[in-house]
C-alpha cells in the first residue's frame, strides 16, 4: 500500500473537519500526527477540541495533556478542568487548576472553575478561593455567588452576609440565572418558599437559555430540597398548633419524651 504524504492526510482532515464529518477528521488528524515528527500545540488542541465535540472526553483529555507538555495554555488547563467537573470528578480539576494557576496565577475563568468544583467539597475552601479571586477583580460576579453560596452551606451559616454577596453580584449581571438561584437558595433558608420557587424557575430558565447545562441538570436537585424543607415548615406549623396535649402525645409517639424513672 502506497504511502500517503503528510500533507495530503492534513487536508483530509481539514476537508472533513470543514464539512462537518467529524468523526473521519479526527481519524485524518490522528493519521497526520503519526506520519510527522513532532505535532504542536496547537494542532493537538485542536484534536482535542474535536473530541470533546463528538463526546469522546477521554481521548480529548490525553490530547489536552499531550498539548499542555508542549506548551503551558490558560485555555486548555481550562478545557481539562471542565471535562474533569463534567465527569463530577471535581477534585482532579481543582488539581489541574492548581497546576494552572502556578503558571497563570490571576486567570479568573481557571478561579471560577475551581470554585465550581470546590461546591461539593469544602465550603471554606471555596469562601477562601472566592476572597481570592475578589482580590484579584472586585467586580467578579461570579466570586460573590460562590462566596453567598459558602456562607449558606456552612455549618456557622452567615445568612446575612450571604444576602450582601448576592445584593452585590445582581447589579454586575441583572438576571444572572447563578445569582437568581443563590438567592432562591437564601429564600429556603428563611423560610420564603414562594419566593425561593419562583427564584429556581428563574434561575433554570436563565442556565437553559445560555445553554449552561451543567448547572441546569442540577435542578431537580434544587426542587427536591425546596420540597423537603417547605414539607419540614408545613409540619412544624401544623405540630405548632396542636393542643399541648396532642403535642406531648406526638412527641412520646416519636420517642423523644423521656419519662422519668422511679427511685
Amino acid at each position: 500500500m502506497a504511502k500517503v504524504e503528510p500533507t495530503v492526510l492534513l487536508q483530509r482532515a481539514e476537508e472533513a473537519r470543514s464539512s462537518g464529518k467529524l468523526k473521519t477528521a479526527i481519524r485524518a488528524y490522528r493519521d497526520y500526527v503519526k506520519a510527522i515528527p513532532q505535532p504542536d500545540s496547537a494542532l493537538l488542541e485542536k484534536i482535542g477540541d474535536l473530541c470533546l465535540s463528538v463526546d469522546d472526553r477521554f481521548r480529548a483529555i490525553d490530547y489536552y495533556q499531550d498539548a499542555l507538555k508542549l506548551t503551558p495554555s490558560a485555555s486548555v488547563f481550562l478545557k481539562l478542568a471542565k471535562i474533569h467537573n463534567f465527569k463530577l470528578n471535581h477534585r482532579d480539576a481543582i488539581e489541574v487548576v492548581d497546576e494552572a494557576l502556578q503558571v497563570f496565577p490571576n486567570d479568573q475563568q481557571l478561579l471560577e472553575e475551581k470554585l465550581f468544583a470546590l461546591r461539593e467539597i469544602s465550603p471554606w475552601l471555596l469562601l477562601d478561593t472566592a476572597n481570592q479571586l475578589l482580590a484579584i477583580n472586585a467586580q467578579n460576579q461570579a466570586a460573590y455567588c460562590y462566596r453567598a453560596h459558602a456562607k449558606l452551606v456552612s455549618i456557622n451559616r452567615d445568612l446575612d452576609g450571604a444576602q450582601k454577596d448576592i445584593d452585590k453580584a445582581l447589579p454586575l449581571g441583572p438576571g444572572d440565572p447563578f445569582a437568581v438561584y443563590c438567592q432562591g437558595r437564601l429564600d429556603i433558608e428563611q423560610a420564603k418558599f414562594d419566593r425561593a420557587l419562583s427564584h429556581f424557575n428563574e434561575a433554570r430558565k436563565g442556565f437553559a437559555a445560555r445553554n449552561e447545562k451543567r448547572m441546569s441538570d442540577e435542578a431537580p436537585r434544587w426542587y427536591w430540597q425546596y420540597k423537603d424543607r417547605a414539607a419540614e415548615a408545613a409540619r412544624k406549623a401544623r405540630f405548632a398548633n396542636l393542643p399541648i396535649e396532642a403535642q406531648i402525645a406526638t412527641l412520646k409517639e416519636c420517642g423523644l419524651v423521656l419519662h422519668p424513672t422511679k427511685s
